[in-house]
């Protein structure tokens, strides 16, 4: 999503919109994370813990 609204951007080639969008959709995209994280903790417990500590969840290889 946070790509496609880049190109969107882009396109329209406004880049204090591209900004402001980007910016919004990256804070809504890690609400969403801790929120789904907070719901497989609760279902796996430490199967979870130990699978979300050994793997990234923003940026492949950048946690």
């Amino acid at each position: 999503m946070i790509v496609f609204l880049i190109g969107q951007e882009l396109f329209i080639q406004n880049i204090i919109v591209a900004i402001i969008t980007v910016s919004i959709a990256w804070k809504y995209y890690f609400e969403i994370i801790k929120e789904e994280e907070t719901n497989l903790v609760a279902a796996f417990g430490n199967d979870y813990i130990s699978y979300r500590n050994s793997t990234p969840s923003h940026i492949p290889y950048i946690d």
